[in-house]
């Protein structure tokens, strides 16, 4: 794995957090581990973690935190690493972080099929769950669709309600401890989602790394690297 890519990732991840490797090493494989990805996909996730915290206020690691609570169940679900890293950086932006953020998507990712009776009534009173038992929110093969198309998919079917019979609608369907992410998503819907893939793809690990390089601190670190790579060549 790290001939295959793990390693330049890892490298290329801690340089960009100033995290240390083992950190940046468990972020890493945890992710390409949760969602089935190769080595050589290692250093593209470090590139989109990198951009995710710089296009929100969440960091690096409170994104680790949040991929091992919600990434399983993601992937478990046939939803992809990129979609679930710019719904958590469009949390981020909402001061939803961490473990909040990952117990929170986890929640509302296991609450779309409707988890209780109540729920279900109310996926079918919003027209989510059709006629024929159909939910909209899963493609016929039984995976679940992206989350920009979930979201956007609950913001039209609750628009022209008031906010406190979507509040009402949402804690049934996917219970209290979900509201803020449910409503946070909703709000954005595919647009959000869509904006927030873009300024997360307008920058790479390396180039994140550079620029917290870029200074006076940044010359003094590299230079105690230079002297500490000569003393082990002595």
């Amino acid at each position: 794995d790290i001939i295959g890519g793990i390693g330049e990732g890892v490298a290329a991840l801690g340089a960009a957090a100033d995290i240390p490797l083992d950190t940046a090493a468990t972020i890493i494989t945890s992710a390409v581990q949760s969602f089935g990805l190769g080595a050589d996909k290692a250093v593209e996730v470090a590139d989109k973690l990198a951009g995710a915290a710089n296009a929100s206020i969440v960091d690096i690691q409170d994104l680790g935190v949040s991929m091992k609570y919600a990434g399983g169940v993601a992937s478990a679900l046939g939803i992809q690493f990129d979609d679930v890293n710019t719904a958590l950086a469009l949390l981020g932006t909402y001061g939803i972080r961490g473990s909040t953020a990952g117990t929170s998507l986890r929640q509302t990712l296991v609450s779309l099929s409707g988890a209780t009776e109540k729920a279900k009534g109310r996926l079918e009173e919003l027209g989510i769950i059709t006629e024929d038992g159909r939910n909209r929110f899963f493609n016929t093969d039984g995976s679940a669709k992206s989350l920009a198309e979930t979201f956007q998919i609950l913001q039209d079917a609750t628009k022209g309600m008031t906010d406190e019979a979507k509040l009402a609608a949402f804690k049934d369907i996917f219970q209290t401890r979900a509201l803020p992410t449910v409503i946070a998503l909703t709000k954005e819907g595919a647009a959000g989602f869509e904006e927030m893939y873009g300024e997360i793809s307008k920058t790479t690990a390396a180039e994140v790394a550079a620029k917290r390089l870029d200074n006076l601190s940044g010359d003094i670190e590299i230079l105690k690297g230079n002297l500490e790579t000569l003393a082990i060549e002595a």
